[in-house]
């Protein structure tokens, strides 16, 4: 009986808490968790390990159920965000050591005459897999959402059958994974429930899945086996043309700080602290900082003071009004 009963209960968002503001709170919080143990599973797979990052999950999912107090909780979601912080500095440092640092790098989105595989989702160790199984196969892989910033990784250069990027928003995924005609591999859960014209062509691997989609798993080692994904795309059409364009990327933190010690060499910002990445735009550079503070997601405006965020690194700017010689 107290296994009946305990598999009865209710472990949904709406028991979390009957006051709907401590609810909200717990319910960001288990959405921060939920982020923060996909990118710890990416980092683990290449050999990241930190006790500190497993315990806080396994802390905050223990008190999810427990009374607290407003202010705790938000204690508890910015102790989230500081572990976050540390993930994606583990990751980081993993996903450069395996294929290198990112560069500035220009991707095409158009199609070739080859029939191809599309991989999606943040994986990057699933990627190298497919890459190497299909070389010298004739068949392109291409990139699709979250696995757009691989083509910047210098390991991943030297596979010419990774052709480009394929696709836009994640919500258009009915139409394009349709479109493409070949198998998708999805690695990780940002993939919509496909439609029954193409879900035999969908396949899931790692932690994710979808119900009626082929999964592809790992032996004891973490390889997978990708010939069955294989042999289906030998069969297929080659992918249909939707778009046809260059897309630039590789903006990480370090190819931002190689570029403003570049800028700083041209006179067009100018380095106080690099160690601590303190820097001070010039009247002229507006344009310039403009587009690196785009890429930190944050506006540039004449004469405020911002700080701006490329990935590891903290970047404080201040926009002079006339000339360097204020400071």
């Amino acid at each position: 009986m107290v296994v009946n009963e305990t598999c009865s209960e209710d472990f949904t968002i709406p028991s979390l808490d009957d006051n709907e503001d401590l609810r909200s709170l717990k319910e960001l919080l288990l959405y921060g968790v939920k982020g923060l143990a996909a990118y710890y599973h990416h980092a683990y797979v290449l050999g990241g390990r930190d006790d500190s990052i497993t315990d806080f999950i396994k802390k905050a999912l223990s008190i999810l159920r427990t009374p607290l107090t407003a202010d705790e909780l938000v204690a508890l979601n910015m102790e989230c965000g500081e572990v976050g912080v540390t993930c994606m500095a583990l990751l980081d440092k993993f996903n450069t050591g395996a294929y290198g640092s990112p560069e500035i790098t220009n991707v095409k989105t158009g199609v070739g005459n080859n029939p191809g595989i599309l991989i999606t989702g943040h994986d990057l160790k699933d990627l190298e897999m497919l890459l190497k199984q299909t070389e010298g196969k004739g068949i392109d892989v291409y990139t699709h959402g979250e696995m757009l910033p691989a083509h910047a990784y210098p390991e991943f250069k030297k596979y010419p059958h990774l052709v480009g990027n394929y696709g836009g928003a994640w919500y258009m995924q009915k139409e394009e994974f349709e479109s493409f005609n070949g198998p998708i591999i999805a690695t990780t859960n940002c993939v919509l429930l496909p439609r029954e014209s193409y879900k035999d062509r969908v396949f899931t691997t790692g932690v994710a899945g979808i119900p009626g989609c082929g999964h592809i798993g790992a032996d004891a080692n973490g390889y997978k086996d990708l010939g069955n994904v294989i042999e289906m795309a030998k069969g297929c059409e080659p992918p249909s043309m939707i778009d046809d364009r260059t897309l630039t990327i590789g903006f990480a933190h370090g190819q931002v700080l190689a570029l403003a010690v570049v800028l700083a060499s041209q006179d067009l910002i100018h380095i106080i602290d690099l160690s601590v990445a303190v820097i001070v735009c010039a009247p002229q550079a507006d344009q310039v900082f403009l587009g690196l503070c785009r890429i930190a997601a944050l506006g540039f405006q004449n004469g405020e003071y911002i700080q701006v965020f490329f990935g590891l690194a903290e970047i404080e700017a201040a926009h002079l009004d006339h000339t360097l010689d204020h400071h």
